[in-house]
């Protein structure tokens, strides 16, 4: 079974996690440094228990703890909480990533009284030189999962936009070009792979839709999932 992948977009709204968790799938998605988090061994203050007297008790907010952005979160890391990884994008371009991944839980609408997430991987991507972190990932991938194939899997979106260059080039050279067609085209097609196949669909110039001329194995399950 392939890992799902999405941007922010898709990423850091807790209803598409949860619904990727409720299916029993494993995902690694990007989220915005906006996005609340509880620290490791945090959480809200438990609810006191209703002794059957008046108005049944609510959590208290804030508490002892309170949850924390994912962009402060980083800014508390230690330089040495980061490693370098070497990451490679074909057989003969490699690329290094400083990277650190530390066990969080989800804190969606904390204020409200919501009870924590399951507890999952932060994954902070924060190049040497930048004033920031680059990229913000959650992962529900196992506890014991190394950083290298954290950071490997979290990055395989890179995949998902070649394929539509490689798509838009092929089609720039049989007009009708529909660039918002093509793109949505691309994002199906990469959805429906959840096989780990795909149509490979290009332009024709007596017809304002892609035609199917041939289908391709992918090593991955792309805009959705990756293998």
């Amino acid at each position: 079974r392939g890992v799902v992948l999405a941007d922010a977009a898709y990423g850091d709204g807790n209803e598409f996690r949860a619904g990727l968790i409720e299916r029993g799938l494993e995902y690694s998605v990007a989220i915005k440094g906006g996005t609340t988090v509880w620290r490791k061994g945090e959480g809200p203050d438990p609810v006191r228990e209703h002794t059957g007297r008046g108005h049944r008790p609510r959590r208290a907010y804030p508490g002892k703890h309170q949850p924390v952005t994912v962009k402060a979160l980083a800014a508390e890391l230690a330089d040495d909480a980061f490693t370098s990884v070497r990451l490679w994008r074909g057989r003969h371009e490699a690329v290094q990533v400083r990277a650190a991944a530390l066990r969080v839980r989800p804190a969606h609408k904390a204020n409200a009284g919501l009870p924590p997430g399951p507890e999952q991987w932060l994954i902070v991507e924060w190049p040497d030189g930048n004033e920031e972190p680059f990229h913000y990932y959650l992962s529900n991938l196992p506890p014991r999962t190394r950083l290298t194939r954290l950071v490997d899997i979290a990055k395989l979106r890179w995949r998902v936009e070649r394929d539509y260059q490689d798509l838009k080039r092929k089609c720039q050279k049989r007009p009708p070009y529909r660039a918002p067609l093509i793109r949505a085209t691309t994002l199906a097609s990469l959805n429906g792979g959840s096989y780990g196949h795909r149509s490979n669909k290009t332009c024709t110039a007596d017809s304002t839709a892609p035609t199917e001329v041939q289908q391709s194995r992918l090593p991955f399950l792309a805009a959705g999932a990756s293998r």
